[in-house]
């Protein structure tokens, strides 16, 4: 048989055809079936697109990377920064994070913490790895962790560990140039410091650590994100420490949240407004930058920024198709909208329970949507259109309504997916009345605050003549 004719070539080379598209796709992996599908199923009318983790795009740009250090103290530090660094990354903001720098003396929540790590930032992690204080501070108070007794087992450790996650954010992790790679950064030199700092006698290593922080980036703001604690000793022993804090004036403000609440969904809501304002920019006109956000929040120094959260589950529905397409419904996004920003209106939505708000500083509402973003722009533009109509906007100038978009992990067995709706705004005597609930002592505020306008589809109406709180679903 000759094979240099071409009719038998030509049907040689069909057959094979035919065989490999029975056979390859049977192979293929289902990211190259869905790339390779002629066009995916359209979601059905009034549906809104749900984000992925896996397939939210990276927001930050160039300059905005590395613009934020972290500096995790102690157990809540290193499992709230957990959470940070995940909420970060599902906004599509984790380059903005430039280094983590964790101290915490048990091996495994060391451990625990950096297994938690997506790889793109375990590389930027600098840990104190000291291992003399066996079974650590053991509860001591503030004043016995500075003394010299225990300071010896801190003290070095601490200060070569800052030393060192300063080497990292000025050179950076990348310590080869490949011209085919992006182009290398400059540092990673912040303009935000943010310590998460346990409560108890940890209080007094992140003293130290944050003030050498400082001291390396004079420039940089330091945020402070604590809570206090349900155990009435270590309760007890937080105004000692925000003393310390106090003496050493550095600090912008101080985050807090008050563990006799929801402390899950109190965390969850903190990661939620930090994430979310470094993604603002991105989904918003006219938004401000996170550091200025972070600066009209509070007053010019040392104040206490209260959060106050709500939180509803959406409706999930998914696509027939081998990777099937995730989607709720606009009109459960723009109710759950409407209801959570009544909601946070009224006290028992507050994280601590701190009067508020200090008088002429801004009033955040973030707005956190799990939404792929051009849905999220749709529902944005509806509510702002809704409220516009009345007299939202108008009640309260000091009031702005931000929004960014969550993205959650989802599988076809997914029946509901979380939205929240968090507001930030400075407490009134913020430091002094912060000192008296750690102590029990009563808080004080002027005597008549004016009544907080509640939003309704209809219009706005004082907070009072809308009865209780709607409070926080799950």
């Amino acid at each position: 048989m000759r094979f240099d004719n071409p009719t038998i070539l030509l049907a040689a080379a069909l057959v094979l055809l035919a065989l490999c598209g029975l056979v390859f796709p049977l192979h293929l992996p289902d990211v190259w079936r869905r790339l390779t599908a002629t066009r995916p199923i359209p979601l059905p009318s009034g549906a809104a697109g749900l984000a992925l983790p896996e397939t939210v795009p990276s927001l930050s740009t160039a300059n905005g990377k590395g613009r934020l250090t972290l500096l995790l103290v102690g157990t809540y530090g290193v499992r709230l920064g957990a959470r940070v660094i995940d909420h970060y990354r599902r906004t599509g903001c984790l380059d903005a994070i430039g280094a983590v720098i964790a101290i915490e003396f048990s091996a495994d929540q060391r451990a625990a913490f950096l297994a938690q790590l997506p790889a793109a930032i375990a590389k930027r992690v600098e840990f104190c790895a000291s291992s003399l204080l066996i079974g650590g501070l053991h509860g001591a108070a503030v004043e016995t962790v500075e003394a010299p007794r225990l300071a010896k087992y801190w003290k070095q450790a601490v200060a070569e560990t800052i030393e060192n996650g300063c080497r990292l954010i000025r050179g950076t992790e990348q310590l080869v140039y490949d011209p085919t790679s992006p182009r290398l950064p400059h540092g990673y030199d912040p303009s935000v410091i943010l310590v998460l700092a346990s409560p108890g006698g940890h209080l007094g290593i992140g003293i130290y650590a944050s003030r050498l922080l400082q001291a390396n980036f004079p420039e940089a703001k330091s945020y402070i994100v604590s809570v206090l604690s349900d155990n009435e000793q270590l309760r007890a022993q937080f105004p000692a420490g925000l003393a310390r804090y106090e003496a050493a004036q550095f600090v912008r403000w101080y985050q807090m949240t008050d563990d006799l609440g929801n402390s899950v969904l109190n965390d969850w809501g903190v990661a939620t407004w930090w994430a979310g304002i470094w993604a603002v920019p991105h989904h918003n006109d006219l938004s401000d930058d996170p550091e200025n956000i972070l600066r009209w929040l509070g007053t010019d120094h040392s104040g206490v920024v209260v959060p106050r959260i709500w939180s509803r589950m959406l409706p999930v529905q998914h696509t027939a198709e081998p990777i099937p397409q995730y989607f709720t419904f606009a009109e459960a996004c723009v109710r759950a909208v409407f209801d959570g920003l009544a909601a946070i209106e009224h006290d028992e939505t507050k994280a601590i329970p701190l009067p508020t708000p200090e008088p002429k500083t801004r009033r955040y509402v973030l707005i956190s949507l799990p939404l792929e973003a051009r849905f999220l722009r749709q529902v944005k533009d509806t509510v702002e259109a809704s409220l516009a109509a009345t007299d939202f906007f108008q009640a309260d100038r000091n009031r702005k309504l931000l929004w960014t978009s969550t993205a959650e992990p989802l599988t076809p067995g997914s029946r509901s997916v979380r939205m929240a709706v968090v507001g930030m705004e400075a407490a009134i005597n913020g430091v002094e009345n912060l000192e008296a609930l750690a102590l029990g002592l009563p808080v004080t505020a002027p005597a008549e605050l004016p009544a907080p306008h509640t939003p309704t589809r209809n219009g706005t109406q004082p907070a009072s003549e809308t009865g209780h709180a709607i409070g926080t679903e799950v």
